[in-house]
């Protein structure tokens, strides 16, 4: 009987590095995190609707022979503005450009990092405990990340021009494996403008494993775009670890398109006054494709506000998952919440879970939240095509309507045309399998 990935991974673990003495520790407890709980299963509440049997069907191992620096470069393609380029997971200076980083941006890879135990920003990398069931993969990340990224912003600096981190895989034989553990930390008055792009890696696929904690100190402000392309047989599972200070504002658009299984779990802390948020997300799946978004925000003071506001079309047999909570804990008074996830299936195959949620302990507080699943309207079609509007033309017409309202104006032009364009292409391969 093949071993459990967990198993193999316990066997096979060994990081790129081991990082200082506070970094091995908390290795070290990760690891007994994994070997008590392993993988999550269905059940596990907060995995219910996700299956990790993939996993365990194909031998996903880790990889053995990371990139070096005379092996042939793999293709980027077009990439605007400042760019660091990750070869599993390797930060490699070679295909980056970064000549127009701002003075006082500060980026490195996380092999590259300081291995002092005075390395205080590579050991809050590495901060949290992960002992629940449901967070055994943020413990396997922590145990086996050899690859991510470092960036830290002092005090009144900003970054305008998008900064971003692209990934790309080498075209590799095997089924691989890697862990990437990221850290973006905002001095006071800090502005950054942050974008991720997971590529497609070989037809072997690949189990990508990411955790990013996010530190926002007083009256700084994080653009951040995430764009994942995987592959059909790549698995992406991702945690985001948000924490805000007072007057602090984080910004999100995702936008998924493609992943045989996707995972996003987005931890949001806003734990001092006047604190805000706003997570947009763009889900376009079809084939045999699964995306889940799970996210909490906490709000720990007042006031302090969020909104989370996700669409998704999915198409054929792809299964899409939203569980989102909004927490106002005793003394967050005056805090406003919005949550909102509206689906069309183009397919009667197509299935989606939705599940917003609010849990409040305050008072003098605004919270809604709703969700709906439906199909392209009857009415609207017959109306395009009786303009002699062609079938095709009037299903894209109306998913653009239905997707392109969820892309911010206040966004630069360069990288609002960049994600118009994507969501085209994709709605436009996506509803060309379904229309009859």
């Amino acid at each position: 009987m093949m071993q459990s990935l967990a198993e193999r991974l316990a066997v096979a673990h060994e990081p790129f590095f081991q990082g200082p003495e506070a970094v091995r520790r908390a290795r070290a407890q990760a690891w007994d995190n994994v070997r008590k709980h392993g993988l999550p299963t269905r059940r596990v509440e907060d995995w219910k609707y996700t299956p990790l049997a993939v996993l365990d069907r194909e031998p996903y191992a880790p990889i053995s022979n990371p990139r070096k620096s005379n092996d042939p470069l793999p293709e980027i393609g077009s990439v605007d503005g400042c760019c660091a380029v990750f070869v599993d997971g390797v930060f490699t200076p070679g295909l980056s450009r970064l000549d127009d980083i701002t003075p006082g941006v500060s980026i490195r890879g996380l092999g590259n990092a300081g291995r002092r135990s005075a390395d205080a920003l590579l050991c809050r990398a590495f901060e949290g405990t992960y002992s629940r069931p449901e967070d055994s993969l943020a413990a396997l990340n922590t145990a086996g990340a050899g690859g991510g990224v470092l960036i830290e912003l002092a005090d009144s600096v900003r970054q305008d021009k998008p900064l971003r981190l692209l990934y790309l895989g080498e075209d590799r034989e095997q089924f691989s494996a890697l862990h990437l553990r990221n850290l973006v930390r905002l001095g006071r008055d800090s502005y950054l403008n942050l974008v991720e792009e997971f590529r497609p890696s070989s037809a072997r696929g690949r189990f990508c494993n990411v955790v990013t904690r996010v530190i926002l100190e007083a009256e700084a402000s994080l653009d951040h775009v995430r764009i994942s392309l995987a592959g059909a047989s790549d698995v992406l599972v991702n945690r985001l670890e948000v924490s805000q200070g007072s007057d602090s504002c984080f910004r999100q658009m995702a936008l998924d398109n493609g992943a045989g299984l996707a995972r996003h779990d987005i931890h949001v802390n806003l734990h001092e006054q006047d604190a805000q948020c706003r997570l947009q997300g763009l889900y376009l799946q079809s084939r045999k494709s699964h995306v889940d978004n799970h996210i909490r925000v906490v709000h720990q003071v007042g006031p302090t506000r969020s909104q989370v506001v996700y669409r998704g079309v999915l198409g054929q047999h792809a299964h899409g998952v939203f569980n989102a909570k909004a927490v106002v804990e005793t003394g967050a008074d005056g805090s406003r919440a919005e949550q909102s996830n509206k689906n069309i299936l183009l397919s009667r195959h197509a299935a989606v879970d939705t599940k917003p949620e609010l849990e409040i302990y305050a008072e003098d507080v605004m919270c809604t939240h709703g969700a709906t699943v439906g199909q392209l309207d009857d009415a609207a079609l017959f109306y395009l095509r009786s303009r002699g509007i062609t079938l095709q033309r009037s299903r894209s017409m109306l998913l653009e309507a239905f997707c392109k309202e969820m892309l911010n104006q206040d966004r630069k032009p360069p990288l609002n045309e960049e994600l118009s364009a994507r969501v085209g292409a994709a709605l436009l391969s996506l509803d060309h399998l379904e229309t009859p």
